[in-house]
């Protein structure tokens, strides 16, 4: 078994303490303070994680999109319209442009990858969102030069 490391297992009895705690004033509130507290619970433990994330992330952003994304604006304003929900809390990096919605709809979702097909873009999709954590999800686009590949497998779908 492989060791774990001092600060994770610092963390893991943090968090069971405090979910102990949590635990037990939980059960002096009656049913229907308990289901708004606990509603509540959720929202502000993504609220945390959020200040916490923000604070140690490695990953630094700008207030600037990616060049080969402004030429993109520029020659195809309405294209990147389209994807406006898949953009929501948008930041950008040296090589990638970063929504964080909350949710999308099936439409939201052709309509990103009918964008990349279009731009030879790359979509990745990842659950863990640092605008805030456990309410939002990452949706990065970047340049590709496998995207014509890509095409091609779309087409055998």
């Amino acid at each position: 078994m492989i060791p774990m490391p001092k600060t994770k297992f610092l963390a893991e009895v943090f968090v069971e303490k405090w979910k102990n705690e949590i635990i037990r004033f939980a059960q002096k509130l009656k049913k229907e303070e308990k289901e708004e507290f606990y509603s509540w619970l959720y929202y502000y433990t993504g609220f945390l994680m959020k200040f916490f994330i923000q604070k140690y992330n490695k990953e630094k952003t700008k207030h600037t999109a990616p060049f080969w994304f402004r030429k993109i604006l520029r020659k195809f304003p309405a294209s990147v319209s389209r994807i406006g929900r898949a953009l929501d809390h948008c930041n950008f990096t040296d090589k990638a442009v970063i929504g964080e919605p909350y949710d999308l709809r099936f439409e939201d979702i052709c309509a990103a990858v009918s964008f990349c097909l279009r731009h030879n873009l790359r979509l990745d999709i990842s659950g863990t969102s640092p605008y805030f954590p456990g309410h939002t999800f990452k949706v990065v686009f970047t340049q590709d030069s496998r995207a014509k590949k890509n095409k091609k497998l779309l087409e055998m779908v």
